[in-house]
């Protein structure tokens, strides 16, 4: 058969996928547009988001948590495959798997039951892209055991000192608003994209090609991902890993296909993005990413923390109210617009790593980075005063204002353990004209400014000058020009006024 012939007039019919000569030709071409298709090897703008921008920083924490379960969450693949079989209720194949799995499955092999041709590695990176969380949780038990594997076969890559890895490929269709937005990640100041769900390739680049199908309305990319120097000599000095490879070749149901597996949140720069071209083999847009080091960007310090704590987390409902805070904070899009991320981000890295943030549960952590969301100020507020009650120096000392107070002060960097000592504690001395009373509720007046507490912040200031009317202590004058200031509508508060109005 004249293959060039015919390839002429089929490129005209949009339902003819190719053309061959021989049954190997074809059975290959059909192997891998299965595979294209079911989405074993995804790649597409919702598998990755650009790196190190302050917002897709908090969905990549819910990514962390959902890939690092603590022990403490007992593990049990019940909702995921309750939500597998809703999803595929009309499939009777599917759900014969479904049960199959349920059976016999393990946490030791999640890699084999991964790369099976199979339910499981279809719904799970489909689920990772619609990224909700919602959805996403009920596959955490299977998401933190693959990337756990994954974790350890990396472990094992790395200590042998013995890197064969040089270089892996992986054929992949774009669209052309997917390109275009790889180009732009490129030609940006920092070309970092991180995937948000897992990622094939292959240590042998004819592999790679067999999944660049023709299509009419997406382009065929080759992507050579390049495993740096840079990427190693960074990872000899890390703490711990925070993204994971793997070469599961021996693992895998497929092993010719030489597959090299990439978890969630792995890191590549992306290097060069060429132009469309011939080749012996086809026509693709060669793409050339580098593996690089999460640690060495903005923002890591933060993550090497927050997994350490998530591992270590004890509390069964912390752990969900964890999940909860990240996810509702995202779904809130006017509040998530709203929230000065570049502030939590900062007062956040400041307390990782401190001994306020090692002794006190993680939730409570994220809850006092809030400092501009009263909601979670209160929460923190709350956490605080139980902890205080447990606390024996505290406890002794509650009849003794000095020590209250001189602890009070000592506490200015964490405004809402202030003020839960004050509250539970201080308060109730705060009744006379003197000047510790009038220092202490002027303080608490400021720290609950800080977390952005008006209503509170004027009734400490307004006591003040109830008890102080004769400016004894001279604060009346400061303490009148901060309630003007804060009786003075904020840009917020004009907003919802006017949209009130307008109804």
């Amino acid at each position: 058969m004249d293959k060039d012939k015919h390839a002429i007039w089929t490129k005209k019919i949009q339902k003819i996928r190719c053309t061959v000569s021989n049954t190997t030709q074809l059975l290959t071409r059909l192997h891998a547009d299965i595979k294209e298709r079911s989405e074993r090897w995804p790649f597409g703008e919702k598998s990755f988001q650009k790196a190190a921008t302050i917002t897709s920083e908090w969905y990549h924490l819910f990514l962390l948590a959902i890939s690092h379960q603590p022990q403490c969450i007992e593990k049990s693949y019940r909702e995921m495959l309750d939500e597998c079989r809703i999803y595929y209720k009309n499939n009777h194949y599917m759900l014969k798997q479904i049960d199959d799995f349920a059976q016999n499955c393990n946490s030791y092999s999640a890699i084999r039951e991964y790369t099976r041709d199979s339910f499981l590695y279809r719904i799970t990176n489909r689920a990772l892209r619609t990224q909700n969380m919602e959805i996403i949780k009920k596959f955490s038990p299977f998401i933190t055991d693959l990337h756990s594997q994954l974790h350890e076969n990396y472990r094992e890559y790395y200590n042998s000192k013995i890197y064969p890895m040089r270089a892996v490929y992986r054929g992949q269709l774009l669209s052309v608003d997917e390109l275009k937005y790889l180009r732009s990640v490129c030609e940006s100041t920092n070309p970092v994209i991180k995937l948000t769900t897992f990622g094939s390739a292959s240590l042998d680049p004819e592999v790679a090609m067999n999944f660049v199908a023709f299509s009419n309305d997406r382009i065929p990319c080759l992507f050579e991902i390049i495993i740096t120097d840079e990427y190693k000599i960074e990872e000899s000095d890390a703490l711990d890993v925070t993204q994971t490879f793997a070469n599961i070749s021996s693992l895998s149901n497929i092993p010719d296909e030489q597959e090299v597996l990439f978890s969630l949140l792995t890191h590549f720069r992306v290097k060069d993005i060429g132009d469309l071209f011939d080749h012996p083999y086809g026509r693709w847009v060669p793409i050339t990413l580098e593996l690089i080091n999460a640690k060495t960007r903005h923002y890591a310090y933060t993550q090497l923390h927050f997994i350490q704590c998530i591992k270590e987390e004890k509390n069964p409902q912390h752990y969900a109210d964890i999940l909860n805070v990240l996810k509702v904070m995202t779904e809130d899009e006017v509040r998530f617009n709203n929230m000065n991320w570049k502030k939590w981000w900062s007062i956040s890295a400041k307390q990782w790593g401190t001994d306020a943030a090692r002794d006190q549960p993680l939730l409570l952590t994220l809850y006092q980075c809030f400092r501009n969301d009263k909601y979670y100020s209160r929460k923190a507020i709350e956490m605080h005063k139980d902890i205080l009650r447990s606390v024996p120096s505290v406890e002794s000392n509650q009849s003794s204002f000095s020590y209250l107070f001189k602890e009070f002060k000592i506490w200015q960097e964490i405004p809402t353990k202030c003020i839960a000592l004050y509250e539970q504690y201080l308060k109730q001395f705060c009744t006379s004209n003197t000047m510790e009373t009038v220092e202490c509720l002027y303080y608490a007046g400021q720290t609950y400014e800080r977390i952005c507490d008006k209503e509170r912040a004027l009734e400490c200031y307004e006591t003040v000058l109830a008890l102080d009317e004769s400016n004894k202590f001279q604060k009346n004058i400061k303490i009148q020009q901060q309630i003007k200031k804060l009786k003075k509508p904020s840009k917020t508060d004009r907003m919802v006024n006017n949209e009130c109005t307008a109804v």
